[in-house]
C-alpha cells in the first residue's frame, strides 16, 4: 500500500468504511499504518480505541483513547468511549469523570446523558439515572431503549405517575414487532404470548443477525455425564442460595460438574461462592469471547449446558447457547420464561408452572420435575439471633402483613389491593423493604390516597446475612405475594420459617412460582388465588380470624416435614434422573420431547 501524507485522508476514509462494515482486521491495519505518518491526528487513536473496545480488548482500547485525548482533550467521543469502557470494568470514578466531561463539552448531545444514565442504572442508583434518561429523551425522542429505561427507573422508585401509559406503550411495541428488554416482560405482563413473541424478536435482532452457527458433529465418549452450569450469580445471590446444595449433592460418580462464571469471582468473599467453589470446578469466562467459550466447552466435552442466567442481568450471554456449547442445552432457574428460538432444547418446570395447555408458548420442551421445579438448600439455617418486633418497629399486638418483594415487582394494582386489606383489617400494618428514600416517600403517598396513615407502613432495610434474614421474617404473620411476578426464593424463605404466603397465579411462568411451592406443600387450595378479589378475601379472613391463621400455620409446619420441598438430596436425585433421561434420548438419537420425571 503506497501511503503518504497526500493521500492520508483517502486511506482514513477507506479504513472507516471497513470499520463500519465490521472488517476490523483490515481497518486496524490501515489505522496503524496511518499512525506511522508524521500527521498528528487524534481521530486515528480514537478510532483504533473504539475498534479495540468493540473487539473486547479493553486495555489496548483505553491506551489508544488516552492518546487521543493527549492530542485533543476536548474530543467528545474519546471521553464517551473511555467512560463506557471504565463503566464496563466497574471503575466508577473514571467512568463518571469522562462522561461528565462529555456533558461539559456539549450539553446538547444525546449519547453522554444516555450512557451516564445506563451507568447509574447498572449501579442501582435510579434517582440519578432517571433525570439523565429524561434529558436524553428531550434531545432525541425516537430512541426506544430510553423509554424503557425511564420506565424501569420509575418502577424501582415506585413512581407510578406514568405507569399505565408506559405499560400500554411497551405492549404496543411488542404487537408492532419492536423489541423490548425480555426481563421487563416477566414483570409487566401476565401474558405468555407477549413474552414468547418478544423473546423471538429479541433473539432475532440481537443474536441471529450477529452470529453464524456452524454445524457440529458431537462425538463425545465420556465416562461420566459432563454438565456445565453458566451463571453470573455464583455469589451472594438468590440463585446461589438456591443451588449451592444441589452442587454439593450431585452424584460425582455419575456426573462431572463445571461452573462457568460470567463474572470475575476473585473479589467475591462470601459463604456461597466459597461453598460452590468447593463443590464444583469454576471456570472464569467473564473476559472470554463467545467463540473462545465455545472452544473451551468443546475441549471439556460438555454434554449438557444449563443456563442459570437467561436474560436476567447485563452479564447474560445468550449468544453462547445460540452457538451451541453442548449437544443438550437447558434453561433453568435464573429466567422464568422462554428464552426464544434456537437457544435451549429444554426448560425445567413442574406440572403447576407449565401445565400441558401452556406448552405451545415455550420454545423449549418441558422437563417436568415432581413436587416443585425450585431447588432449595436445606443447609440454610435460621439464625439463633432473634429479633423482637419492638426492635423492628413492628407493633406487638398488630397483624403484620409482609410484602418483602423486590420493589420493581410492586405495581399500583397489587399495592391497591394491599391497601384495601389494611382498610378492612383495622389492627394491621404492612412491612416493606426500605430500598431508598424516594421509594419510601412514593409508597407513603400512594397509601395516603387510600387514607392509610404512614405509620401503618413499616420499612426495614435489607439484611445481607441470609440466616439473620430468615430469623427476622419470623416476625411476620402473613406474606403478601406480588403479581404478575411472584416471589421465588422470597416465597420459599417465608414458607421455610412458617409464615403463610398468599398468592395470585396467572398464565405465565413467573406468575405461578408461589402456586408451585404451595402446591408442593398441599396449601394451594388454602392460599393460591385466581383473582385479586379472592386474594383480598383470603388475606382479610386470615387477618381477622386468628384461629384460622393458626390452623394454616400448623398445617404448613406439618407439611414442611412430611413433603419433599425442603429436602435437597431428594430434589437432586429427581433432577439427576431427568438429566440422565434427556442424555439417554440424545444418545439414542431420539427426537427432543417433553420429559416427565416421577
Amino acid at each position: 500500500m503506497d501511503l503518504n501524507e497526500k493521500n492520508f485522508y483517502e486511506f482514513l476514509n477507506k479504513a472507516i468504511l471497513l470499520h463500519n462494515n465490521n472488517q476490523f482486521k483490515e481497518a486496524e491495519q490501515i489505522y496503524k499504518l496511518l499512525l506511522k505518518t508524521k500527521i498528528s491526528n487524534s481521530d486515528i487513536f480514537r478510532l483504533l480505541g473504539t475498534l479495540k473496545a468493540q473487539n473486547g480488548e479493553l486495555e489496548e482500547a483505553k491506551s489508544y483513547l488516552i492518546s487521543s485525548l493527549d492530542l485533543k482533550y476536548q474530543d467528545y467521543y474519546s471521553h464517551l468511549n473511555l467512560g463506557t469502557i471504565y463503566a464496563s470494568i466497574d471503575d466508577k470514578k473514571n467512568s463518571i469523570k469522562h462522561l461528565n466531561e462529555c456533558i461539559y463539552l456539549d450539553k446538547n448531545k444525546f449519547e453522554a446523558y444516555d450512557t451516564l444514565g445506563r451507568f447509574f442504572l447498572n449501579d442501582k442508583n435510579y434517582s440519578k439515572a432517571l433525570p439523565l434518561f429524561k434529558k436524553a429523551k428531550s434531545i432525541k425522542k425516537d430512541i426506544d431503549d430510553v423509554d424503557e429505561n425511564i420506565f424501569k427507573c420509575e418502577l424501582y422508585l415506585a413512581n407510578w405517575k406514568n405507569y399505565r401509559a408506559n405499560l400500554e406503550n411497551i405492549s404496543n411495541k411488542i404487537k408492532n414487532n419492536f423489541v423490548v428488554e425480555p426481563f421487563a416482560t416477566l414483570n409487566l405482563f401476565n401474558s405468555r404470548t407477549n413474552q414468547k413473541k418478544n423473546a423471538e424478536l429479541y433473539v432475532k435482532k440481537n443474536i441471529v443477525n450477529k452470529y453464524i452457527v456452524k454445524e457440529k458433529n458431537y462425538n463425545y465418549q465420556n465416562k461420566k455425564i459432563n454438565i456445565g452450569y453458566f451463571s453470573a450469580d455464583f455469589k451472594e445471590h438468590p440463585v446461589a442460595q438456591s443451588i449451592a446444595g444441589l452442587f454439593e449433592n450431585h452424584n460425582k460418580e455419575k456426573f462431572k460438574i463445571f461452573g462457568f462464571s460470567l463474572i470475575d469471582l476473585k473479589k467475591e468473599n462470601n459463604p456461597y461462592t466459597n461453598r460452590i467453589s468447593k463443590a464444583i470446578e469454576i471456570i472464569d469466562i467473564s473476559k472470554k469471547k463467545s467463540h473462545e467459550i465455545e472452544k473451551i466447552c468443546t475441549e471439556l466435552k460438555i454434554d449438557i449446558a444449563i443456563d442459570l442466567q437467561g436474560f436476567t442481568s447485563r452479564f447474560c450471554r445468550p449468544e453462547i447457547f445460540y452457538l451451541r456449547v453442548a449437544p443438550i442445552q437447558i434453561n433453568y432457574l435464573g429466567y422464568s420464561g422462554t428464552l426464544g428460538p434456537n437457544l435451549c432444547d429444554y426448560i425445567i418446570a413442574d406440572k403447576i408452572i407449565i401445565p400441558p395447555e401452556h406448552r405451545y408458548d415455550y420454545y423449549e420442551k418441558i422437563i417436568y420435575l415432581p413436587d416443585s421445579f425450585l431447588v432449595n438448600d436445606d443447609k440454610q439455617i435460621i439464625s439463633n439471633k432473634k429479633f423482637s418486633r419492638a426492635e423492628l418497629n413492628l407493633p406487638n399486638d398488630a397483624v403484620v402483613y409482609c410484602a418483602y418483594n423486590n420493589i420493581y415487582k410492586i405495581n399500583p394494582d397489587i399495592f391497591g389491593v394491599w391497601m384495601n386489606i389494611l382498610i378492612k383489617v383495622k389492627n394491621s400494618v404492612l412491612w416493606l423493604y426500605e430500598t431508598n428514600d424516594d421509594v419510601k416517600i412514593n409508597l407513603i403517598k400512594e397509601a395516603k390516597k387510600k387514607n392509610i396513615n404512614s405509620d401503618r407502613l413499616i420499612f426495614s432495610k435489607m439484611v445481607k446475612d441470609n440466616c439473620e434474614h430468615l430469623s427476622r421474617i419470623e416476625n411476620a404473620d402473613i406474606f403478601l405475594d406480588a403479581f404478575p411476578y411472584n416471589g421465588h426464593t422470597t416465597t420459599r424463605d417465608f414458607l421455610k420459617v412458617g409464615v403463610p404466603v398468599i398468592t395470585i397465579f396467572g398464565e405465565t411462568f413467573a406468575s405461578r412460582v408461589s402456586y408451585s411451592l404451595l402446591s408442593a406443600l398441599e396449601l394451594d387450595e388454602d392460599l393460591a388465588c385466581k383473582s385479586f378479589e379472592e386474594y383480598e378475601k383470603v388475606a382479610v379472613e386470615l387477618g381477622q380470624n386468628k384461629y384460622h391463621l393458626m390452623k394454616i400455620k400448623k398445617k404448613l409446619d406439618i407439611n414442611k416435614e412430611k413433603n419433599f420441598l425442603f429436602k435437597t438430596s431428594i430434589f437432586t436425585k429427581n433432577f439427576e434422573k431427568a438429566l440422565e433421561e434427556v442424555y439417554r434420548k440424545y444418545l439414542k438419537k431420539m427426537p427432543i420431547d417433553h420429559i416427565l420425571t416421577e
